[in-house]
């Protein structure tokens, strides 16, 4: 390092979803302040955005070397993993590595320990919160656990996240610090107009648009969504739900079995969220639990009233009643809310403008990026 300068490496294998917003905007934000950065994902599991952030992140100087790492675990394949990143921290001779993730934080944070580096830890959302049987996550909390002695700091996205990891003894909580997520302001010049993106959707202009975009994938409650509409049919409302993952399939054969046909509709991967958001009138997001949902925050900055569970992650950073409204993880209390949201417009417009100030009050991307600078440059410092 010379003059600020760090040499990061970044390991993930989650690279999808909220991680791969993240890294798109972050690394590059970080190559941009200076530092040299260089990535390590996995390319098994193939976001629709994969070689988009791949090449946008090229284009900015970061580095990016793919990896074939598996999302189970694999132990001789995790083994040669950890070994190959050994060869690539040692030869790069980095300052610092950062691991996101589960599987990545295992492997990436052992790897940097044998070579000497060290390693700092966002989980974006522990996955142990969303495990199928308690004995998987028992696993998955010793494995973390085990990685607490390799570990020279944790950035939380989150106060919840923070939290969790002391009250499951994986970190010290000196070594802890919370960096919320943020986005670039929206340019008023180039808001979406409602009219339009409506048009680009094939809704109605009359109808109410009640909007999920989220990996298909059992924690985020896709199956608690229908539910939603199935409880909402009696009102003019058009249910969206927008995403990839490995249950489209039970999601679109849902719909046709529950009769849903007429209200919901299944588009797929939508690249372009915010006119996607222009388009609605609520954004919905019922997951098990979250890290700092990147959607929520596209919905905070570009004016979409937020009905959400009241789950780790999501009341960290919005409040019941003043900037969002929120449940438990049931389907008849979300029903009510999006009703309550359809009949009150002025607790829709209260609701909208006071997400807006959160917004800018806490994320805003700058400051997300200033505040990472500041911790890596503590935990090299500091570390034990």
């Amino acid at each position: 390092m010379t003059n600020g300068r760090l040499s990061i490496a970044h390991v993930t294998e989650a690279f999808a979803g909220g991680v791969i917003t993240y890294m798109t905007l972050m690394l590059s934000q970080l190559k941009a302040h200076g530092h040299d950065v260089t990535l390590f994902c996995s390319d098994g599991r193939r976001d629709p955005r994969f070689d988009e952030a791949v090449d946008a992140m090229s284009r900015s100087g970061v580095a990016v070397r793919t990896l074939p790492m598996r999302r189970s675990f694999a132990p001789w394949a995790d083994a040669r993993e950890a070994i190959r990143l050994r060869r690539e921290f040692k030869n790069g001779r980095y300052d610092l590595v950062h691991t996101h993730g589960t599987k990545a934080g295992l492997i990436g944070r052992l790897a940097a320990r044998l070579v000497g580096v060290p390693a700092v830890h966002t989980p974006h959302c522990y996955a142990f919160l969303r495990a199928g049987t308690r004995a998987q996550a028992l696993l998955i909390r010793l494995a973390e656990r085990a990685m607490t002695a390799n570990t020279a700091g944790l950035i939380a996205v989150c106060p919840s996240e923070m939290g969790i990891a002391v009250t499951h003894g994986l970190i010290d909580p000196r070594r802890c610090t919370v960096i919320s997520n943020g986005l670039p302001d929206i340019d008023t010049a180039v808001v979406p107009d409602r009219t339009r993106a409506r048009q680009t959707f094939g809704l109605s202009p009359s109808a109410w648009v009640v909007t999920m975009a989220a990996r298909l994938v059992d924690y985020k409650g896709i199956g608690l969504f229908l539910e939603i509409a199935k409880r909402c049919r009696d009102m003019n409302v058009v249910f969206v739900l927008a995403g990839h993952g490995e249950r489209e399939a039970w999601v679109r054969e849902q719909v046709d079995r529950l009769g849903l046909a007429d209200h919901v509709r299944v588009v797929g991967h939508v690249r372009d969220v915010p006119s996607l958001l222009a388009a609605s009138d609520i954004c919905v997001l019922c997951s098990v639990a979250e890290g700092q949902p990147y959607i929520l925050l596209e919905a905070m900055r570009g004016g979409c009233a937020i009905v959400a569970t009241d789950g780790p992650g999501i009341a960290d950073m919005l409040e019941d009643g003043k900037t969002a409204l929120l449940t438990r993880r049931d389907a008849g209390e979300l029903a009510l809310a999006i009703r309550r949201l359809a009949g009150d417009e002025l607790l829709r417009t209260h609701l909208v403008a006071r997400a807006r100030e959160r917004f800018l009050e806490a994320h805003q991307l700058g400051r997300q990026v200033d505040a990472l600078t500041k911790a890596y440059e503590m935990f090299r410092e500091n570390r034990s």
